[in-house]
C-alpha cells in the first residue's frame, strides 16, 4: 500500500507513471495485488517538488511520398520453371517451408543460369 501526502504533486505524478507503465506492460492495476514496492522520498528542494517537466513539442514532420512508377509485370516464366515455382507455392501453403524454400532456390538458380 502506498501512502503519500495529498498535496504532494510529485508523488501523485510518480504513482501515475508507475500505474501507466504496469498497465502498458500487462501488469495488474489493483495496487493491493501488484506485489511490487515503490518508495517515494520527500525532497526539500522546491524545484524538485514542481510539476513534472512538460514534453518538448517538435514541429510536425513533413512526409513526402515518391511518385508511383508504373511497373510492367515480369515476363512469364517458361513452363518447367513455372511448374517448380507452383510446387513451391503448394508446399508453402501446406506448411512445408523448408521444402518450399528448396523449390524457390531451384527457380532462382535456373533463372540466373538463363541470365534473367
Amino acid at each position: 500500500m502506498l501512502h503519500f501526502e495529498p498535496n504532494n504533486k510529485k508523488a501523485q505524478y510518480e504513482l501515475n507513471v508507475v500505474r501507466k507503465t504496469l498497465a502498458e506492460s500487462g501488469g495488474q492495476k489493483d495496487d493491493k495485488k501488484m506485489g511490487r514496492r515503490i518508495q517515494i522520498e520527500e525532497v526539500d528542494e522546491p524545484e524538485e517538488e514542481a510539476m513534472p517537466p512538460t514534453k518538448t513539442t517538435h514541429p510536425p514532420a513533413t512526409v513526402t511520398t515518391p511518385p508511383r512508377v508504373k511497373q510492367e509485370p515480369p515476363p512469364p516464366l517458361c513452363a518447367p520453371i513455372q511448374a517448380i515455382k507452383d510446387e513451391g507455392n503448394q508446399l508453402f501453403r501446406a506448411g512445408q517451408y523448408g521444402t518450399a524454400l528448396d523449390k524457390y532456390t531451384n527457380v532462382i538458380v535456373a533463372l540466373r543460369s538463363q541470365g534473367t
